[in-house]
């Protein structure tokens, strides 16, 4: 192994020790609680390393939102390539972000908390990254709602409002994930919020049916 390849495996490692301390800190104390020193703590790394490698604690919280949303892409990814029409794959990112929500509930909870903040944590330059890397995501699902229309699977009239609304209601059902047990006593949470993306789904698919009765009319 060359000496430019140590260094860049070595570049690698530290950073990937950062997240992770980051990640455990910010879980534990959350966002105004954690600093730059706490970090280091956690990864047993000098406050001057840490700097090497992230000019600032919102660095370091920008490459976890973009982790997570890199992971949720490709999880989501998947679940469209899997199926072939529409509501099939709307169905697909569904589960798909219910998955994202169980597996990777540290992102989960990372990305809703700056989501949810009351106010803007990012200077500009990183908050145009995030928001470009997440929008994505609403892209991918815009896309199959606007081939669902084209294709007669669905109908409405705005896509990207469509595409809006459908990742407002799973992101909004997920937010009452803590509390399934308790306020809301609902026995099987992931079926009502399956059962509800369904319904979604459901109008669009009968909407398009609808518009096809009146064509042949």
């Amino acid at each position: 192994m060359g000496r430019t390849e140590r260094r860049e495996r070595e570049k690698i490692h530290r950073k990937t020790q950062i997240l992770d301390a980051a990640r455990s800190v910010l879980s534990d104390k959350g966002f105004e609680s954690t600093t730059i020193e706490a970090i280091a703590r956690q990864c047993e790394l000098s406050i001057g390393s840490i700097y090497v490698y992230f000019g600032s604690k919102e660095e370091i919280f920008a490459a976890l939102q973009e982790e997570g949303i890199a992971i949720l892409k490709d999880i989501i990814r998947d679940a469209i390539d899997t199926h072939e029409n529409a509501p099939q794959q709307l169905l697909g990112i569904a589960r798909a972000y219910l998955r994202f929500r169980i597996e990777y509930v540290k992102y989960f909870d990372i990305m809703n908390h700056f989501l949810t903040s009351p106010k803007v944590v990012f200077p500009d330059n990183l908050k145009k990254r995030i928001d470009e890397l997440g929008g994505g995501v609403l892209n991918m699902v815009e896309q199959v709602i606007a081939q669902g229309v084209e294709k007669g699977e669905l109908s409405h009239r705005n896509t990207r409002e469509c595409a809006i609304a459908y990742w407002g209601l799973l992101h909004g059902i997920l937010q009452f994930w803590k509390i399934k047990n308790t306020m809301l006593g609902i026995a099987d949470f992931e079926q009502l919020y399956l059962s509800a993306a369904q319904d979604f789904i459901g109008y669009l698919h009968n909407a398009a049916d609808s518009q096809r009765e009146k064509l042949k009319k």
